[in-house]
């Protein structure tokens, strides 16, 4: 069973553009400007309001009720409460899409579940060899085995 996504298709593929970008570049490059940038990218592209109010057009003034629920969408969407296996913790919206980034991105060149891989690759293809003793020697050849 997979798990239900939290983006539309669109909010998908906009995020994928935006890992290519995150991954031509070091995390550390990607600083608070390019995250800015995006983030801002996103709220424009699809605000909280459309999300909230979808029949009313982003123009129209919204009545008082109208604005406090809005309000405490807002508030609402910005603390996305997560649960893991073992763990449950609160990230803002913020965290989240750079989280996703993160994860996406892949292993980094220094992380130990690459090194892993690597030596266990390694470890299949050269075998494991070691020189025998002179007794396995002797053995070998005037015992039949």
């Amino acid at each position: 069973m997979t798990r239900k996504q939290w983006t539309t298709p669109e909010q998908k593929q906009l995020l994928e553009n935006e890992l290519v970008l995150y991954m031509s570049i070091t995390p550390r490059e990607y600083t608070r400007r390019h995250f800015a940038s995006f983030f801002q990218k996103w709220s424009q592209t699809w605000p909280e309001r459309a999300a909230v109010f979808p029949d009313i057009p982003l123009d129209t003034l919204l009545m008082v009720e109208q604005e406090k629920t809005l309000a405490k969408a807002i508030t609402n969407r910005r603390v996305v409460s997560c649960v893991t296996l073992t763990l449950k913790y609160v990230l803002t919206f913020a965290k989240q899409l750079r989280q996703w980034l993160r994860w996406h991105a892949g292993a980094g060149k220094n992380c130990a579940a690459n090194r892993k891989t690597l030596k266990i690759v390694d470890d299949l293809v050269t075998g494991k060899t070691r020189a025998k003793h002179p007794v396995e020697i002797y053995s070998k050849l005037y015992y039949p085995s």
